[in-house]
C-alpha cells in the first residue's frame, strides 16, 4: 500500500509544484504592473530605451494574463512527463517555449507603440476613435470566425491537445510542444490583446478583465458561446462609436 501511495503522490505533489510556481510568477508580474511599471512610460525616452521598456513591460504582462490560461496545459504537459527524470525541465520548457511565441508577437504591437505618437497627432482625436470603431469590429469579425473557433476549442482540452501532437521527447519537444500551443493560444487572443495595443488600453484593469475572459473562454463550459457573446458585442460598440461619432 506504501509504493501505491508513494507512485500516485509524485504526480500530485508534482502538479502543486508546477501550479505554485506559475502562480508565484503570475502574482510577482502583477506586483510589477501595479507597481514600477504602472507609472513608468515611454515618454521621450530614445527609441531604444523606449523598445527595451516596451518590451520589459509586455514580457511582464504576458506573465500576469497568459499564464494563468497556459497552466492547465502545463499541469496536464506535467502529469505526462511525470515519471521521466527530468519531468520538471520539461514543464518549465514547455512554459518557455509558448512564451517565445507570444515574446515574438509582441515586436509588432512595439513598432505600433513607437509609432504611435507621431500617428495621434496627424490623425487626430475624432479620427483616432474611428479608428478604434474599426478595430472593434474586426475584433467583433475574428471572434465570430471559424480561425477563432478552432484555435479555441484545440485550447479547451489540454490533454487532447497532447495526445494529438506528437514532437518528440526530450527538451525539443518541449520546446516544440510549447510553441505551438503559444501560437494556437496567439490565434485565439490576438485580436482582443491587439484591441487594447491600438485603443491605448494597456492597463492593469483591462488586463485584468481580459485575463479573466481568456481562461473563461478556454476553460469555461460555456466559452465558445461567451466567445460569441464577445464578438456581437465588439460589432455593436463598433457601429455605436461610427454612427455617434463620439470622442472623449
Amino acid at each position: 500500500m506504501a509504493p501505491e501511495s508513494r507512485i500516485n503522490g509524485v504526480p500530485a505533489r508534482g502538479t502543486l509544484v508546477t501550479v505554485g510556481v506559475l502562480g508565484l510568477a503570475v502574482v510577482g508580474a502583477w506586483a510589477l504592473m501595479l507597481g514600477p511599471l504602472r507609472t513608468s512610460g515611454m515618454g521621450s525616452a530614445s527609441p531604444a530605451a523606449a523598445g527595451v521598456l516596451f518590451m520589459t513591460t509586455w514580457l511582464v504582462m504576458l506573465v500576469a494574463m497568459m499564464v494563468p490560461s497556459v497552466t492547465p496545459m502545463a499541469v496536464a504537459y506535467q502529469r505526462i512527463t511525470a515519471a521521466r527524470p527530468n519531468g520538471a525541465v520539461l514543464v518549465a520548457v514547455f512554459v518557455f517555449g509558448y512564451l517565445v511565441v507570444w515574446a515574438a508577437a509582441g515586436l509588432i504591437p512595439l513598432a505600433f507603440n513607437l509609432a504611435l505618437p507621431d500617428l495621434q497627432m496627424r490623425i487626430g482625436t475624432g479620427t483616432w476613435w474611428r479608428l478604434a470603431a474599426v478595430t472593434l469590429a474586426a475584433v467583433g469579425v475574428y471572434q465570430l470566425s471559424p480561425a477563432k473557433i478552432a484555435c479555441l476549442k484545440s485550447c479547451r482540452s489540454p490533454v487532447g491537445f497532447f495526445m494529438t501532437h506528437d514532437f518528440g521527447a526530450g527538451s525539443i519537444g518541449a520546446l516544440r510542444f510549447g510553441g505551438l500551443h503559444g501560437a494556437i493560444c496567439l490565434g485565439c487572443c490576438w485580436a482582443l490583446m491587439g484591441l487594447i495595443v491600438v485603443i491605448g488600453a494597456m492597463s492593469a484593469g483591462w488586463m485584468a478583465v481580459l485575463a479573466i475572459l481568456f481562461i473563461a473562454e478556454k476553460y469555461w463550459r460555456y466559452g465558445v458561446a461567451l466567445s460569441r457573446v464577445v464578438g456581437a458585442g465588439s460589432l455593436v460598440a463598433a457601429a455605436a462609436l461610427l454612427v455617434t461619432g463620439w470622442t472623449p
